[in-house]
């Protein structure tokens, strides 16, 4: 049972990692990095919800 629940989180872990670096080849492929970069720095701050935090968000798109 231990061992399943751990494989589970390896898998959800794993998952969410290739949606990362999905999400960044997508916005690279369309062009859209500077565009959301700079609508981020617009609105002056990143709202934070529970999924996803800021600094997460400022990870992910750098600021131009």
């Amino acid at each position: 049972m231990l061992e399943a629940k751990r494989n589970s989180q390896n898998i959800i872990n794993l998952y969410h990692t290739d949606f990362r670096l999905l999400n960044g080849k997508l916005l690279e492929y369309y062009g859209c990095t500077k565009q959301l970069s700079e609508a981020l720095s617009n609105s002056g701050s990143i709202s934070e919800i529970e999924e996803v935090k800021p600094k997460e968000i400022e990870d992910f798109v750098p600021m131009y």
